[in-house]
């Protein structure tokens, strides 16, 4: 797959680096290549995209050229790794926070079953069960001290809070681009719809 990202121009990297490589070419930046590739404890290696904006062009170019060099490839996309999609955090205040974990827990399920896909589950390694406890419904903005202190009311790591990000961890790979898209729609919709004060009990 990774050689097939290179045709397509979409990576410089003709090697996977290191996990969380921090050189030059693996460094989080808004141009150049669209792909870095890492080794990963999980799966047999990972893509990583520079950042994005939802809905440009070369979100569009990332999401249908890996599917293609992934089909290509024939990667095996099974229920035991994972998809993770990063959403800036940082236009959220202390209630956006807070609204942005009770849409989570308001839809976790649904969210569950479209993260699950053709498989029979959501993959073991991001926990099972309510990510929040019931007092996320009750919790005070002015509690709330940064991300650390949402882990009190936290369990797994579905969503997890990653300055200045906050990362959606539920989603079984694919290699499908409608999934991708969905993914990615979904995780970017729910922090835009957390920032513009919707919430729900």
């Amino acid at each position: 797959s990774l050689a097939h990202l290179n045709e397509m121009g979409l990576t410089g990297h003709n090697y996977f680096h290191a996990y969380h490589c921090g050189c030059n070419e693996c460094h989080h930046s808004l141009t150049g290549y669209l792909f870095k590739a890492q080794q990963d404890c999980t799966a047999d290696g990972e893509f990583i995209t520079r950042i994005l904006h939802y809905g440009s062009p070369d979100m569009d170019r990332a999401i249908n050229g890996l599917s293609r060099a992934l089909l290509l490839g024939g990667a095996d996309t099974t229920g035991d790794v994972g998809n993770h999609v990063h959403v800036d955090q940082r236009g959220l205040d202390r209630a956006g926070k807070i609204r942005l974990a009770r849409l989570f827990a308001r839809y976790e399920r649904e969210l569950e079953d479209i993260a699950k896909a053709k498989r029979d589950r959501m993959r073991e390694y991001n926990g099972h069960g309510d990510t929040f406890s019931d007092a996320i419904w009750t919790l005070a903005p002015d509690t709330v001290t940064g991300n650390l202190r949402m882990y009190d009311y936290m369990r797994g790591s579905k969503i997890s809070w990653k300055n200045p990000t906050v990362e959606f961890r539920l989603w079984n790979s694919t290699a499908a681009a409608w999934r991708i898209r969905t993914h990615v729609g979904l995780s970017a919709a729910m922090v835009l719809a957390a920032q513009g004060g919707v919430t729900c009990t």
